[in-house]
């Protein structure tokens, strides 16, 4: 009897010790990229401001867009609002078996995109779960450049800017394609530095909940400041959109 309860005893201890065991932060970054990868929805929200100085006149620009996302059939809902107060507000839907419409919301005319024009903006990352493990692929090929704290709940890595390879982190940006829409070209970017980048996950799901990036450069002769705030929630909790058929019957096909 003695016996059978030391050796239960050591299988109690084993097993704690185990769960307890401190994972790497490579062992971090691959379950998180197998958590994202198994994802049938969530919201993403992503704020963009920009600040551009250019023969002494500083301007500021922001970008807000809410997307909610199914994987499954892929869907989109997407809400932007580009230039502040004074700017302009679009809503997207998308299906994969209706296919993509938008609209200013200042007007009731809804437009529809030709099929050969959907493919290239709903693979963009921006628009799915492409834009999270995109960025857990891209750290998990810095390792040298990344460090990890932890607290209760979460694992913040950050990459660190020191000796980091500057065009693969350009070559980053344009996989990332929604920086495309705001930098436009990357090829004239010189001078890039500043760069702070932070990923955050949850300790119990490894879902990343907040993404946190800004850098300096210059792109030609034009000093560009850039923060772009990510967050994500709703995890596994939406339903595919339906379309509606008013929308569907009326919109304006769009052919570029």
């Amino acid at each position: 009897m003695k016996k059978l309860t030391f050796l239960s005893l050591t299988a109690i201890i084993l097993t704690t010790l185990t769960a307890c065991k401190e994972l790497t932060l490579e062992e971090v970054l691959s379950e998180a990229i197998s958590a994202t990868e198994s994802l049938q929805s969530f919201q993403t929200t992503i704020d963009v401001s920009k600040g551009v100085i250019m023969d002494d006149q500083d301007d500021m620009s922001l970008t807000h867009t809410q997307t909610s996302v199914t994987n499954d059939p892929l869907t989109l809902e997407i809400h932007s609002e580009i230039g502040g107060e004074d700017g302009v507000d679009y809503v997207t839907n998308f299906s994969e078996e209706d296919g993509f419409y938008f609209k200013e919301t200042t007007t009731d005319q809804w437009g529809k995109l030709s099929d050969d024009l959907v493919e290239s903006f709903v693979t963009a990352p921006a628009f799915h779960t492409g834009s999270t493990t995109t960025t857990l692929n891209y750290f998990e090929n810095q390792l040298s450049h990344l460090t990890m704290e932890e607290t209760d709940t979460s694992y913040i890595i950050s990459l660190q800017e020191d000796e980091l390879n500057t065009d693969d982190f350009k070559k980053h940006l344009e996989e990332l394609e929604f920086y495309n829409m705001e930098l436009g070209a990357l090829d004239g970017i010189s001078d890039l530095e500043d760069i702070t980048y932070t990923i955050t996950l949850d300790k119990e799901t490894f879902y990343q909940t907040d993404i946190n990036i800004e850098m300096k450069m210059m792109i030609d002769i034009i000093e560009v400041s850039q923060m772009i705030t990510i967050t994500l929630n709703d995890f596994n909790d939406i339903d595919p959109l339906e379309i509606p058929e008013e929308i569907k019957e009326n919109a304006t096909h769009i052919d570029y």
